[in-house]
């Protein structure tokens, strides 16, 4: 074919074996295709237009033909696998060796443009593939939208406000007084007045957690900071109204923050577990340390567990530092916890390597060596300052102090054998045996009667008497008589108008509340009752309920 026919034979639909993804794709000519390669990268509305073409000569009625005699079996990409189709043998004896060789010519070029056609489609296609948060979302169901809202609305809860900050104040003060709520995220401080040189008393803290903000807000506000008073409340943006939609918090579930480094999943589990069975104790890991960050959260089977855990530890020292709770504010599920690191890789995360304790020695001599020269040039006001940021610094350090809080150096001293021993594992349990007494709901009453007495109407008589304080669930009399005189009279005194050979009557009275229980020994440790001077203490709820009466 000439130059002149070639420019204006039409475009064709050429069947190949590769082809049948695109049945709709008009392909150039060979001609066509030397003309440029910029028609190839035209928008599907040019090659609409193009695809106008002049009336098919009588040559292309019989390629067409012989290819609608090809449809009824797979065409081959080449000449020779086509003389062994049968099918393909009869349309092929119709053409002439030109036509032939035409046919396999324009086969080739359709299949060499496979490829770019695919390229073509690719582009102009107006769908694109999900994202990778839309499949995420129709695996668990929660929208894309939503978990961004669910983000957001975490994100107000976990920040608050504060004001009436000391001038000579600085973040770093801010930071000492307020992480033992929580993990913080960052510290925003007022801008610096032009006039003062010095912020204006006010900045934002930003915690991990919602829980740990909450608590900061309640334990916080109003309490003395460096010499003023605070003022602890949430930003302007803050609306209650955020916390719709997130899950419902877990009334089992307690926040745990302010603990010791050194602390492990096990011992805080350990501790815990005095007050009940305990579903989940997770700690949130820092992927960089390798240790986690002064916060968790521990889960108890019910409830009452948890109130009354919560009740008992709250401010309890362990390895140096006071225990923090808290309710849980929202319900999502808990972190996973230290096993976090068993997944991470061992000095990298994220790909940010663990800097050398070499390099960090490097590091602080370089900025000793940089604030000693900052020092030296100072002027008498940035002196002055630095005294005054120094003596804040000190009343704060006194107050840690007064709350039994440790100080840096403490800190420091801490990290270095902070690991649990036994006389100090001893310590704390007798401290969590004390607080469970001092909060169970049990009343034990000593010294009522001689064993002689012991009868039903005994039992009748103190649930009815113990009633006035409180809905009495239980009443149980227990009594020995051993002839221990010494542990028999344990604990009651000398004028306790107790005989020898009384025994040791014991009388356990179950309320409904603590608070109940705790009326009730106000009320009876002391009385007299009929000659006896009565002995009223709490009794560990745990213990009664092992019938453990004789601890």
């Amino acid at each position: 074919m000439d130059e002149e026919e070639s420019k204006s034979s039409p475009k064709r639909i050429l069947e190949d074996e590769n082809m049948e993804e695109y049945p709709a794709k008009r392909f150039r000519s060979e001609s066509q295709t030397t003309q440029g390669a910029g028609d190839q990268e035209r928008s599907p509305h040019a090659a609409s237009q193009s695809s106008k073409t002049p009336k098919p000569s009588a040559m292309d009625h019989d390629i067409s033909r012989s290819e609608a005699s090809d449809k009824r079996s797979t065409t081959s990409g080449s000449s020779n696998e086509s003389k062994h189709s049968p099918a393909a043998d009869i349309p092929v004896m119709t053409l002439n060796e030109d036509q032939k060789a035409r046919l396999e010519r324009a086969k080739a070029y359709a299949k060499e443009m496979q490829p770019i056609l695919r390229q073509m489609v690719a582009k102009s296609s107006p769908s694109t593939p999900p994202s990778t948060s839309a499949l995420l979302a129709s695996l668990t169901g929660v929208s894309n939208n939503q978990a961004i809202a669910e983000q957001r609305a975490l994100s107000i809860l976990s920040r608050i406000w504060i004001g009436s900050i000391n001038f000579e104040l600085d973040e770093t003060h801010v930071q000492a007084g307020f992480s033992q709520f929580g993990e913080i995220k960052s510290i925003s401080m007022s801008p610096i007045d032009p006039a003062t040189g010095r912020h204006k008393g006010y900045c934002f803290i930003q915690y991990e957690t919602p829980e740990a903000a909450q608590m900061a807000l309640e334990e916080m506000d109003g309490q003395d900071f460096g010499g003023r008073q605070l003022k602890v409340g949430r930003p302007n943006n803050f609306t209650p109204m955020a916390a719709t939609g997130l899950p419902e918090p877990n009334p089992a579930r307690l926040y745990i923050s302010n603990i010791n480094e050194h602390i492990s999943e096990e011992n805080m589990s350990s501790i815990f577990e005095a007050f009940g069975t305990v579903k989940a104790c997770v700690l949130v890991p820092n992927l960089i340390t390798r240790k986690h960050k002064g916060y968790g959260f521990i889960e108890f089977e019910d409830a009452s567990s948890a109130e009354t855990a919560k009740a008992a530890l709250n401010n309890l020292e362990v390895g140096g530092l006071k225990l923090r709770l808290f309710r849980a504010i929202v319900g999502t599920a808990l972190p996973e916890g230290m096993k976090a690191l068993d997944k991470a890789p061992n000095g990298a995360v994220g790909g940010l390597t663990a800097i050398p304790a070499a390099a960090l020695s490097a590091l602080d001599k370089a900025n000793a060596t940089v604030a000693d020269a900052i020092a030296k040039t100072s002027n008498t006001r940035e002196m002055s300052s630095a005294q005054a940021q120094s003596a804040a610094a000190a009343r704060i350090a006194q107050d840690l102090v007064a709350r039994n809080r440790p100080t840096y150096m403490e800190n420091v001293a801490l990290e270095e054998n902070v690991a649990i021993g036994a006389n100090q594992r001893l310590s704390i349990m007798q401290k969590l045996a004390a607080s469970r007494e001092a909060h169970s709901p049990v009343l034990l009453v000593r010294n009522a009667v001689p064993i002689s007495e012991v009868d039903q109407s005994l039992q009748e008589d103190f649930a009815e008497e113990c009633g006035k304080q409180g809905k009495v669930t239980k009443v149980i009399i227990k009594a020995l008589a051993e002839g221990n005189e010494e542990a028999e009279s344990a604990g009651l005194g000398s004028d306790s108008g107790r005989y020898v050979g009384d025994g040791d009557v014991r009388i356990f009275v179950q309320y409904a509340e603590t608070s109940a229980a705790q009326r009730a020994q106000k009320v009876f440790d002391g009385r007299w009752f009929g000659g006896r001077r009565l002995k009223a203490t709490l009794y560990d709820l745990k213990k009664f309920q092992n019938g453990d009466y004789w601890s």
